[in-house]
């Protein structure tokens, strides 16, 4: 069983083949319409989904049996047909050219998988059974939705976003900035956010930000601003 390494691809403006127009196609193309990827689907038929997908132009399609040179410009290739034979050829001929390339339900002939992605805004997480299991990994998921990434968490995570330029321009290192947003998290900020106290967290975090104490070590002493300010007397 070959071990995979987690990473996160930028497909935006990349081409993206999916080779079969069936349940399986519809299900890879569901987790790249918000990638970027410009996609290509070659089949010379489509299921009723991916119809409709197409008249709202997710997609180009490609009316045809696959040939090799039809994934010659692609970065990634999925061979998403009921013919596994062909599956393997989609892989087989993406790696030999040093692209990705997948053949779905086929660990042994990929070179990458899709993981089942639980996301709030910004945040991610992906989860992969490397291939052993894919009905376990979209389980998975559907906890880490249900019980990590709330709508909550991803709205933090979009405000503590907001500020990184500043953090970043006022903190000297990374290990003062570290300190910075652990503090951050360990504070009352999350509490006012989630309560929809903009406002209020907005002011805690400029009290943050420009305490000397902050700027110096990343946290103060007590690792935490009052109300009034800090308890050194700083402003």
């Amino acid at each position: 069983m070959a071990s995979y390494q987690p990473v996160y691809l930028d497909l935006r403006g990349k081409q993206v083949v999916v080779i079969g127009g069936g349940y399986v196609a519809g299900e890879k193309l569901s987790v790249l319409f918000d990638s970027g990827a410009k996609l290509r689907v070659i089949s010379p038929e489509l299921s009723e989904e991916l119809q409709h997908w197409h008249a709202e132009g997710r997609f180009e399609w490609w009316q045809k049996h696959w040939e090799p040179s039809d994934q010659a410009d692609a970065f990634v290739a999925i061979g998403a047909t009921n013919d596994k034979s062909i599956n393997r050829a989609v892989f087989a001929e993406a790696d030999a050219n040093g692209r990705l390339g997948n053949s779905v339900d086929d660990p042994k002939f990929c070179n990458f998988i899709l993981s089942a992605v639980a996301k709030s805004g910004p945040m991610q997480v992906a989860i992969s059974s490397a291939g052993c299991s894919p009905a376990l990994a979209q389980r998975i998921r559907k906890r880490i939705l249900d019980e990590i990434l709330t709508p909550e968490l991803g709205e933090l995570a979009e405000y503590l976003g907001s500020w990184r330029p500043r953090v970043k321009t006022s903190l000297p290192t990374f290990e003062t900035k570290q300190r910075f947003w652990e503090a951050v998290l360990d504070s009352e900020i999350p509490g006012l956010l989630a309560a929809g106290n903009l406002a209020e967290a907005d002011a805690r975090m400029e009290l943050r930000v420009a305490c000397p104490l902050q700027l110096e070590r990343g946290a103060c002493d007590d690792g935490f601003c009052l109300s009034g300010g800090c308890r050194a007397g700083r402003p």
